[in-house]
């Protein structure tokens, strides 16, 4: 299975969990921020792989921030410097370490949405968006000091998300000069001798509706991104494709 094809699983889970009628129904701090961030997805066009690794973004900072206000948990970044002590391990305190660290790392990775999804579900919880404290002994400032390391982190993960690997600038693009072995063909394939190798992607052309495309590979770079949780990506195949 390609690394494409897992983060389209990655996806395709999340979206079934998050819009069950027992997930909507709760009112868990992690839950509306997941429902919040998948809103996020809905109204971006970043790829499958992007996708996946925005919610595991995400979902790393509200763990490194909650994990503040456990006994035992070690946050992925700053491990457990950010440790409070148990008097302090509250909900209230929780809830909205969490939120500051989710809705920092939300902002950056869906800026379109931050107006009309982020910002609002900020207030509607009672936080202050302008509350840009460092101060760790604050839930707040854990939260924005948590998500600062996770971001900061995976800045230089090699997605190219800011766009600094390339000349172009754009977000995410293709730094590896990937060239395609198979050539285009049309859905469904009416030219076999398009398939040069057919253990390789092949690019495919159709009618989006509007007008003839052909698609390039998306997040061709991904081989070269840091994994979260594998120690190389070498782990889950034998080849890149």
């Amino acid at each position: 299975m390609t690394v494409i094809r897992v983060c389209t699983v990655v996806i395709f889970l999340v979206l079934i969990l998050t819009s069950a009628t027992s997930y909507a129904q709760s009112s868990t701090i992690v839950v509306q921020w997941n429902q919040a961030v998948i809103q996020g997805v809905r109204d971006s066009t970043l790829g499958p792989p992007m996708v996946a690794r925005a919610l595991a973004i995400v979902h790393t900072c509200i763990y490194d921030a909650w994990a503040a206000y456990d006994e035992h948990a070690i946050g992925t970044q700053l491990r457990g410097s950010l440790r409070r002590p148990k008097k302090e391990s509250t909900l209230a305190n929780k809830n909205q370490a969490i939120s500051f660290a989710a809705y920092r790392a939300a902002v950056d990775l869906f800026p379109g949405d931050k107006a009309s999804v982020f910002d609002p579900l900020m207030a509607q919880l009672g936080y202050d968006i302008q509350d840009t404290s460092a101060d760790v002994r604050t839930p707040s400032g854990i939260g924005n000091v948590a998500c600062a390391a996770v971001l900061a982190f995976r800045h230089t993960d090699g997605s190219n998300q800011l766009g600094n690997l390339t000349l172009s600038g754009v977000p995410y693009a293709d730094y590896t000069g990937y060239t395609p072995v198979n050539k285009p063909s049309t859905v469904p394939v009416s030219d076999i001798s398009t398939i040069i190798d057919p253990n390789h992607w092949q690019p495919l052309t159709y009618f989006n509706g509007k007008k003839i495309v052909t698609p390039t590979f998306v997040g061709a770079q991904w081989s070269k991104v840091t994994p979260f949780a594998l120690i190389s990506v070498d782990q889950l195949r034998t080849s890149w494709i």
